[in-house]
């Protein structure tokens, strides 16, 4: 998980998805840089990582 608590994960909302989770948590990592938003957490699905923010 990127900087996510378990109390903010009911705050958070699906950004995107991606093949790969390095490629999640980078895009999570900069999104979180650029002040995008506050927190995130790369959730694995049946095919991919899927990407949660927390504004």
């Amino acid at each position: 998980m990127g900087g996510a608590t378990a109390g903010a994960m009911g705050e958070m909302v699906f950004y995107d998805d991606y093949w790969t989770h390095s490629e999640c948590q980078r895009v999570g990592r900069d999104g979180q840089k650029a002040k995008m938003w506050k927190i995130y957490s790369c959730q694995e699905s049946l095919w991919d990582w899927d990407l949660y923010v927390g504004y």
